[in-house]
């Protein structure tokens, strides 16, 4: 009988990690993804605002900007926004499925998107 491994790209919560060597799965972890803040100028209050990681709701946080409303992607992404005392207007679990709920809601808005180097 063969012995299934996983590979993880990120490190795992000691519950995550239970669960698979629990069902027999060999686990290989290492955190691979590091994220580096890169500074910006950004005007100090912001109308709209788009979100699609918590690391860039983190860098814009540390600025003390004034965000007015904001969309995001990922339940944790705005678990965090509302920490921060953001007002969401709407957030998806998909980038898609957001840009989708954009375009037909509030196609008439200009907004300022957060996001890391390689997205853009």
């Amino acid at each position: 009988m063969r012995t299934l491994s996983v590979l993880s790209t990120k490190d795992l919560s000691p519950l995550q990690k239970k669960t698979l060597l629990n069902v027999g799965i060999r686990l290989v972890e290492h955190n691979f993804i590091s994220v580096e803040p890169i500074d910006f100028k950004i005007p100090k209050s912001i109308e709209n605002a788009i979100f699609t990681s918590q690391n860039a709701v983190k860098q814009v946080m540390s600025y003390e900007l004034g965000v007015r409303s904001c969309w995001c992607v990922g339940g944790k992404t705005k678990n965090l926004l509302e920490e921060n005392g953001a007002n969401i207007i709407a957030y998806a679990e998909y980038g898609k499925d957001l840009a989708k709920i954009i375009v037909e809601k509030y196609a008439d808005r200009k907004f300022i998107f957060f996001c890391g180097n390689r997205r853009r």
